[in-house]
């Protein structure tokens, strides 16, 4: 491994922050359909977190983007991926993929609870 003793290579802290994210995100958007739009209140409540669920998700793409740039890079020079790093970055592409099948932006229950 490249790194110092003890501590974790970006790629693996980069999909750790990128999956939390995305999970963040996944909280956020099934809270905001939990709470619904039936009043004034929820609704501003729902928009809220739908917003935050959805500046999540851009902000894990973002991420993990990043994550899987730097784990690309470290497989084109030679070097075995930890387990870890690639399990981190799948797990996020996939609760990323769930989360927006499942809340879409537009569309068939785009933004509304």
């Amino acid at each position: 491994m490249d790194t110092p003793r003890g501590r974790a290579p970006v790629a693996q802290v980069a999909g750790g922050a990128a999956l939390a994210l995305a999970g963040g995100a996944a909280v956020a958007l099934v809270a905001g359909d939990l709470v619904g739009s039936a009043s004034p209140a929820a609704e501003t409540v729902f928009t809220g977190l739908w917003v935050v669920g959805w500046v999540l998700v851009v902000w894990a793409v973002l991420v993990g983007g990043a994550a899987a740039v730097l784990l690309g890079r470290g497989l084109s020079r030679g070097r075995r991926p930890v387990l870890t790093e690639t399990l981190l970055v799948v797990a996020t592409v996939v609760v990323l993929a769930a989360v927006v099948v499942s809340h879409p932006v537009v569309g068939s229950g785009g933004g509304t609870g």
